[in-house]
Parts: C-alpha cells; structure tokens; sequence
C-alpha cells in the first residue's frame, strides 16, 4: 500500500491536533499511519526502529500517545543519517 508523498505541507495538514483527539491512544500500525498519513509498512519498518520512538507493544499490538507522536514527528528523531 502507498499513499500521498508526506511533505511538510502534508505533515501539518495530517498533523493538526483535533478537538475530539487530544492526547488519546493511537492503537494498531494502520491506526498510528492513518494519523500521519503513511502506510502501515512506513510505520513498522522505520518508525517502529527509528531511535527514541514513542510506539510501544502491549499484548502484541502497537501504540502511541498521539502527542507524543505529533512530538516526534516534528522533531528530526526520525529522519535517517
């Protein structure tokens, strides 16, 4: 599955915190890559291993606090080199 090139224009549009949202419990890896508009493979083959992630595990299933990912995906933590 691809989607939509992720350009920072994209990224803020996709990243806009949300009334209803707020600091919730993002749960699966197409759930997380919905959120930040990306594939579910972007997310469990760079995300989950880039170095200080948020994403954890419990019970075999993925998840992040979505301010904490909005917070990482700001910052540079994820991007290669």
């Amino acid at each position: 599955m691809t989607g939509p090139e992720l350009t920072p224009r994209r990224f803020d549009l996709v990243a806009r915190p949300s009334a209803e949202k707020g600091g919730s419990i993002i749960w699966t890896l197409p759930a997380i890559a919905r959120r930040i508009g990306t594939s579910a493979d972007f997310v469990r083959d760079n995300l989950v291993k880039a170095e200080g992630t948020p994403l954890r595990t419990q019970g075999g299933r993925f998840y992040v606090f979505e301010d904490e990912l909005m917070a990482f995906m700001r910052s540079e933590a994820h991007l290669p080199g």
